[in-house]
């Protein structure tokens, strides 16, 4: 045996079995460590493409498909890959379908062949990711973003301003003057990324009628429009559709319902005075401010041939209480006589809200002439000028303007004798908020003097805005006043 205090030769020997015992524990432990591959992704006949990397299948038609072979390999020479699996998500993962086969193992040098078809359901750009589960340390999964671009055009339509839906939507012409017309502008318009071709209009049904085309065809983003009309010849519900017909996969034709009444009228209704509306058939949209009022004329005009009597507005809907009428001037009306009154909206709160107007008569039979109103209550900024006009949106407000219609400016200045008059409207309702001053100065570039309040005079107006007078020595030179606005 050797021991600590063994001979020199005995220690060598030692150190020699030392020597052989350490790589052959080295080898072992390698032997039962995890056998893992080295993945990579090769498209046949185009290259590898690294982990997480890229692939376009270009531009591909609408309801057509592009496919693509790929290979994921195991390029290591010796170990086994294991755990592989397939999967896919994304945006739009159903316009990429998958093909692979059903396997967990990859022998060393192995090869799993899979492809992949691109359908793009729907123009521009698709996107979706596939990922291959796998067992190598580094790039598991291995990742490919996929994308592609679906072409085709895209038909667009609205009439009226009001976007139709295929084979779903109605316009309705309401109660048309038996004899007159009633006209819709229809726009057509390529929402796609190629050509909109062989555009044609055709009509079946009713009273109804359409200038032509001026196109056939519409690139992208471009539009074209024409003008249907409804003309009935009798008093009945005259209905009828019109088709589009052009080069979209999915939505030609593209019919839109039509419907119309004639009738023998009592009353034309303009809003504003000059612009006809129909019984039942417009919408009219209101917009202010939240608690700023803005109103709307209508003009009647007695068409019946006969006296009208018992004429009344009112109103109703579930925004009703954000809208008021005046009243009218009389309940009666002659032969071709007219008659104006006003809406006002004041909303309450932000966002929209509907109701109806309806005129009433002795002439209409338990039928009113019935008007749909909406109306939008808006947020703007104390310090800006939606309307571009000059003017900031507080001093508009609080002088009964309205900030989104371009106007005159807010008061009118005058020379009278040694006086200068300046003479402005004031919205009662800004007095909880709102200060205005009139200050004058013989240099716009130099110091203001602000008037004093005994300057100023109530010269007319109601609950709703005050006509106010302020008067300043006329001076020897050029003079001039402002209006401030200010908020508490």
């Amino acid at each position: 045996m050797c021991s600590y205090f063994a001979s020199h030769p005995c220690r060598r020997l030692h150190g020699l079995w030392r020597r052989l015992l350490l790589p052959l524990l080295l080898l072992l432990s390698i032997a039962r460590a995890p056998a893992v591959g080295e993945a990579v992704v090769e498209f046949i006949g185009g290259g590898e493409i690294n982990d997480s990397g890229s692939v376009n299948f270009g531009n591909v038609t609408v309801g057509t498909s592009s496919v693509r072979n790929y290979q994921f390999k195991n390029i290591s020479p010796t170990l086994i890959m294991t755990g592989i699996a397939f999967s896919k998500n994304g945006a739009h993962a159903s316009d990429f379908a998958l093909s692979a086969p059903a396997t967990n193992v990859l022998l060393p040098g192995g090869v799993i062949n899979f492809s992949i078809t691109f359908t793009p359901s729907a123009s521009f750009t698709r996107t979706a990711a596939i990922h291959i589960a796998n067992s190598d340390p580094n790039e598991n999964p291995y990742d490919l973003n996929l994308s592609g671009t679906g072409i085709a055009p895209d038909i667009a339509v609205s009439v009226g301003g009001v976007t139709m839906t295929d084979g779903a939507s109605t316009v309705n012409f309401g109660k048309v003057r038996v004899g007159l017309s009633g006209t819709r502008m229809v726009s057509i318009r390529n929402t796609g990324n190629t050509t909109l071709s062989n555009l044609s209009l055709s009509l079946s049904g009713g009273s109804y009628s359409i200038t032509p085309l001026q196109v056939t065809s519409l690139a992208q983003n471009l539009s074209t429009t024409v003008t249907l009309s409804f003309t009935p010849q009798d008093t009945f519900t005259s209905t009828g559709t019109l088709r589009i017909s052009s080069n979209d996969s999915n939505e030609s034709p593209f019919d839109i319902a039509l419907t119309g009444a004639g009738v023998l009228p009592y009353l034309d209704v303009e809003s504003p005075p000059g612009t006809p509306i129909y019984d039942g058939a417009d919408l009219l949209t209101l917009s202010a401010p939240v608690g700023i009022p803005v109103q709307r004329t209508f003009l009647m005009r007695n068409v019946s041939g006969g006296t009208i009597s018992g004429l009344a507005v009112n109103l109703d809907g579930t925004g009703a209480a954000d809208f008021s009428n005046a009243a009218l001037p009389g309940t009666t009306l002659d032969p071709n006589a007219t008659m104006s009154f006003t809406v006002t909206f004041l909303p309450q709160a932000l966002g929209d809200v509907s109701a109806a107007l309806h005129i009433a008569s002795d002439q209409a039979f338990g039928d009113p002439f019935d008007i749909a109103l909406t109306g939008t209550g808006l947020s703007l900024p104390d310090d800006g000028d939606a309307d571009s006009d000059g003017v900031l949106n507080m001093l508009e407000i609080a002088t009964g303007h309205d900030p989104l219609t371009p106007g005159p400016q807010p008061g009118v200045l005058v020379k009278n004798g040694n006086n200068l008059e300046l003479t402005f409207h004031r919205r009662v309702a800004s007095f909880a908020d709102t200060t205005l001053t009139v200050e004058w100065s013989d240099d716009p570039a130099g110091l203001w003097t602000t008037l004093d309040n005994s300057a100023a005079f109530i010269i007319g107006g109601d609950d709703i805005l005050q006509e106010i007078r302020y008067l300043a020595p006329a001076g020897t030179g050029h003079r001039f006043l402002r209006i401030r606005a200010t908020k508490f």
